[in-house]
């Protein structure tokens, strides 16, 4: 397996298989063929018996083996889909894929009415996971037939690459197409691409929204006629949810160069947002903390925790700052937290606590901490949640932030939420989850997130949904499911993709006290990129999408009126009782009852006790009128 490709759409190359035989024009010059058949003979080699068909099932675990993400294409010295491979070592090929899901494979054959048959058969009922990219090759029209079979396989992820593209392409119907890749022949006898065909297929990516990379001109060698069309460069990956880092740079942004922005690297506002929402929590949560363990110094030790177990390198792939490192500047500038704050970061990568301790050495004032920061290197399981159950912790904010949802479950959220003090965020790929709860290779995590029962429960009921449907039900039936181990506070924050079109992932925080959620729900409503009306929308969107939310959060400003009128009918409350006894899972925040009240006050619609003009203080005695009582001007 090779650690670097010199291919210019990947990363990396995993050869489960090697060898080939012909089946169309574009085999005609084989780069594989050409550069095994050099080495037939060669005693020893790898290529010992040239380009003849080979098993190679040694290297079948490789994948496993890489801690950090790879874009790997898969067989780039063969075609999986060869009729000779046996399905059931085409089975162990997908297993690895299936396990090591911490990479993207690229799937590319020709052989693609066969990769349909074993994709239906493999995933009768769902797509295959997102992270298995299928696609298929095609060089001229006669080989079109190839992309109507592409269609109709289970994929997530569907792509097609026009190399060597041999002849003029008129109309190409790309629905359902997340990616093209073109390019022209290179090496002896090399046929030309003219630029009409290649221009013709880049117009046709533009007008269907498909990602268009063109890879070379071709010629002698692959660089020979370098990569520019119309003055530059396409170099266009599909906009798909998923947040680690994966791809290594090779194709960054430069003058002349359309991108559009990688699924490769998360968002540097997201990560921005998403970070802020866990430091400015923090923030207020610890000073309600030690305020607590001053009053009543007796019942409480003086010190707080913040753990993170999916810690990560200490900055994200676009280079922001992450949430270890903002929590700990911030207990080194305050002279009580310094004293108080006890941190435990882990990772199961060592890479990344590696890179995340040289982080934290590097920070001004870390040795002013009266507890050094503890870094660990272990996979999140059972043993780690069997601990936290034994234990009584501390107060902690305890956050979660696994690239899917592995390790993610509702016994490791309930032994830190238990005691005193504690709450809980956790961030999660909202597209995984949804595709996760229908695949029977992960049932085992999913019943762990969601609960065996709620699990079962939901399965058959999203296949009637649609998408928009999906997400609402599998949100709520999460945040029920929480509340079912005893917090009463749950609430979701919602990301959105760069098109602002579908949800890429949720943050959940989680805590059995009022005072935690009104403190969070101000935070986050702070941080969604649009209201409605003054009603934040708690959403991060990059195009401020207008996209209903869950749960309530669909109604605006206007609503919360006619619904107080509703629910308080004949009833005499303050204005603080209102607000907390109706806020739980609605968007409201404190300041937006005032205004409301303000409003049905002005109407004539309530009765308010004395209060300085336009303000609305907590202890503000509201009547409401009886439901069928009706005030005529």
């Amino acid at each position: 397996m090779s650690l670097k490709s010199t291919i210019e759409w990947t990363n990396s190359t995993w050869n489960p298989v090697t060898g080939c035989t012909k089946i169309s024009a574009g085999c005609d010059h084989c780069y594989a063929e050409r550069f095994s058949e050099r080495f037939r003979g060669v005693e020893g080699h790898p290529y010992e018996f040239g380009f003849d068909l080979t098993l190679r099932p040694k290297r079948l675990d490789h994948p496993t083996r890489w801690r950090r993400s790879q874009l790997i294409f898969v067989n780039s010295m063969s075609d999986l889909f060869h009729k000779n491979i046996p399905t059931k070592y085409i089975e162990r090929v997908f297993d690895t894929m299936e396990r090591a899901d911490w990479h993207i494979y690229q799937v590319l054959t020709k052989r693609s009415s066969l990769m349909r048959r074993f994709v239906q058969d493999r995933y009768p009922d769902l797509s295959a996971p997102p992270h298995i990219w299928l696609g298929v090759s095609i060089e001229n029209a006669a080989a079109l037939t190839r992309l109507r079979h592409l269609k109709q396989t289970n994929a997530s992820v569907r792509f097609v690459s026009f190399e060597p593209l041999l002849g003029p392409l008129d109309a190409v119907d790309l629905e359902d197409i997340h990616w093209v890749i073109a390019g022209g022949e290179s090496g002896p006898g090399a046929r030309p691409v003219q630029a009409e065909w290649v221009r013709n297929l880049r117009d046709q990516c533009q007008a269907q929204d498909v990602a268009f990379f063109f890879k070379q001109w071709g010629g002698r060698t692959p660089k020979a006629g370098g990569n520019s069309l119309d003055g530059r460069q396409w170099l266009e990956y599909p906009e798909l949810d998923r947040t680690h880092e994966i791809y290594s740079g090779n194709h960054t942004h430069n003058e002349g160069t359309v991108t559009k922005p990688s699924f490769f690297d998360e968002s540097k506002k997201q990560s921005e947002v998403k970070s802020a929402i866990v430091a400015k929590y923090f923030d207020a949560w610890s000073k309600v903390i030690i305020g607590a363990q001053n009053r009543f110094r007796q019942h409480h030790d003086n010190k707080i925790a913040y753990i993170d177990l999916f810690a990560g390198p200490g900055r994200y792939s676009d280079g922001t700052i992450s949430t270890p490192l903002l929590v700990l500047k911030k207990a080194i500038q305050d002279n009580t937290l310094c004293q108080r704050l006890v941190t435990i970061f882990n990772d199961k990568d060592e890479s990344n606590t590696n890179t995340l301790s040289s982080a934290i050495n590097e920070l001004p004032g870390i040795e002013t901490l009266k507890y050094p920061p503890k870094v660990f290197t272990q996979e999140v399981g059972e043993e780690i949640v069997n601990m936290f159950e034994e234990m009584q912790l501390i107060p902690t904010l305890f956050f979660v932030d696994p690239w899917g949802y592995k390790g993610l479950s509702l016994r490791l959220v309930n032994s830190v939420i238990k005691d005193w003090g504690c709450d809980c965020i956790f961030f999660f790929n909202y597209t995984r989850i949804n595709m996760g709860l229908n695949n029977d290779a992960v049932q085992e995590h999913m019943n762990a997130l969601f609960g065996e029962e709620k699990a079962e429960y939901l399965r058959p009921k999203l296949d009637l949904l649609t998408p928009q449907m999906r997400e609402v039900t599998i949100i709520e039936e999460l945040c029920q499911a929480i509340r079912a181990l005893g917090p009463k506070y749950v609430l979701p924050f919602q990301f959105k993709d760069n098109r602002g079109s579908r949800t890429s992932h949720h943050l959940i925080f989680v805590s059995k006290h009022f005072r935690g959620y009104e403190i969070m729900k101000e935070i986050m409503a702070k941080e969604s990129s649009d209201t409605r009306q003054g009603v934040a929308t708690f959403e991060y969107n990059p195009v401020d999408a207008q996209q209903p939310f869950l749960f309530e959060f669909v109604r605006p400003l206007d609503h919360l009126g006619d619904m107080l009128l509703q629910e308080f009918a004949g009833q005499q409350l303050k204005m603080s009782d209102i607000y907390q006894r109706h806020n739980v899972n609605r968007p409201y925040t404190r300041k937006n009852y005032k205004q409301v009240l303000l409003k049905l006050e002005e109407q004539g619609k309530i009765i308010a006790s004395e209060h300085r003009k336009n303000t609305f203080g907590d202890n503000v005695l509201v009547t409401f009128p009886d439901q069928g009582h009706k005030k005529h001007a």
